[in-house]
């Protein structure tokens, strides 16, 4: 194990992950349930895991298996697909009572509207049918009959085209992560520890591993993982890792009126906004309303509505390297981008 400073240290272990989101979690439980690592630990800087891109209301809720994120090629989708199914097999596996709060039965639909769309959707279609048998080809009056709301009161000679499936899934992150969490703990195995409330400062290389500070204490690890979303990128410069990379922060939100669609529904994808397909949908924790969204917004921080954390942004954005200015003023500088995000302003 780690030989270093023994002030104040918490624990010393094999595997330290460093972000309780649902990825985090994910893997506290794979290496807990399927290695023989000694020691594992999960550090959470909240007092609940999932707290904020994985939190239910923080995150589009969608299963992304590639059928309708246009987005994405049939080479992508081939893999994502399988990856993206091993969430309903491990869920299935729960018992019913938290199997219903993490996974939602859901139709699915990507939409085209207008000549031009019909046609890239038209394509798409005839090459990813086979990855996906049960995608169905809407025409008008067939989206007009599961859901009435997308053509009612549109112009009669508006072309429309769907992709339709009665097989997709809502999720709910927040629970997925809790419940691989309640996994490790019905283990019962003294291997793996969660903390709760231990925000890291500091990563440090030392002779036989790392040396991580935290706001309670000290822990050493053989190995590090940081799961932290736009924290990793931070915390990977502080040890020298990732200083040719920068971070474009773009924030999504999401809105509430009452249910007007029966499933979820998709706009087709602009290739320069791949983050920024507008959906409706129901919400996972919210019934009987629609959701939309999301918004992007540009905003200098590395946690969404979090003030707090612009200056750890700028410490690890990379802004005043010249090919960042120049990539930034690249990206930022064309029209479709530009226009979006003044309009999200």
């Amino acid at each position: 194990m780690v030989g270093h400073r023994s002030e104040n240290i918490v624990g010393k272990y094999d595997v330290l992950i460093i972000g309780g989101g649902v990825s985090g979690t994910a893997l506290f439980y794979m290496l807990s349930r399927y290695t023989n690592i000694p020691k594992i630990a999960l550090l959470e800087k909240e007092d609940k895991v999932a707290q904020v891109n994985s939190r239910g209301r923080n995150n589009s809720q969608t299963l992304h298996i590639g059928d309708i994120e246009t987005n994405y090629s049939l080479e992508k989708a081939k893999v994502v697909k399988p990856a993206a199914m091993m969430i309903p097999f491990y869920v299935k596996k729960l018992h019913p009572d938290a199997q219903n709060k993490i996974l939602f039965k859901v139709s699915k639909m990507i939409l085209a509207v207008g000549r031009d769309e019909v046609a890239k959707l038209e394509k798409r279609y005839e090459e990813i049918k086979e990855l996906y048998p049960d995608l169905q080809k809407l025409d008008r009056k067939e989206v007009g009959g599961v859901e009435p709301n997308i053509t009612k009161g549109r112009r009669e000679n508006e072309e429309l085209l769907a992709l339709y499936t009665l097989d997709g899934y809502a999720v709910d992150y927040e629970m997925l992560a809790a419940s691989f969490i309640s996994e490790v703990n019905k283990e019962g195995s003294n291997r793996s520890d969660l903390f709760l409330g231990y925000k890291v400062k500091k990563i440090k290389k030392v002779d036989k591993g790392y040396r991580v500070d935290t706001n309670k204490g000290v822990f050493e690890a053989v190995a590090v993982v940081v799961d932290a979303d736009s924290y990793s990128l931070f915390f990977a410069k502080s040890l020298g890792y990732g200083k040719k990379f920068s971070l474009i922060p773009v924030a999504g939100s999401f809105y509430f009126s009452d249910k007007l669609l029966n499933g979820k529904v998709y706009t087709m994808q602009d290739k320069k906004l791949p983050f920024a397909a507008v959906h409706g949908d129901p919400d996972v924790q919210i019934p009987n309303k629609t959701r939309w969204g999301p918004t992007a917004k540009f905003f200098p921080v590395l946690e969404s509505g979090k003030l707090s954390t612009s200056m750890d942004y700028f410490k690890s954005a990379g802004l005043f390297r010249y090919c960042t200015a120049k990539s930034f003023v690249k990206i930022l500088s064309d029209y479709t981008r530009f226009k979006y995000l003044v309009k999200n302003a």
